[in-house]
């Protein structure tokens, strides 16, 4: 139960990391154009 939690936790971790570099790279996008 305990390892299931904390491997949940790293996945919502990533997925904060992904969406936070998927924003800065739509971001850097826009100010080049």
């Amino acid at each position: 139960m305990m390892r299931k939690w904390i491997g949940i936790k790293i996945f919502s971790f990533e997925m904060k990391v992904l969406c936070q570099c998927l924003v800065t790279l739509s971001t850097a996008r826009l100010d080049t154009r």
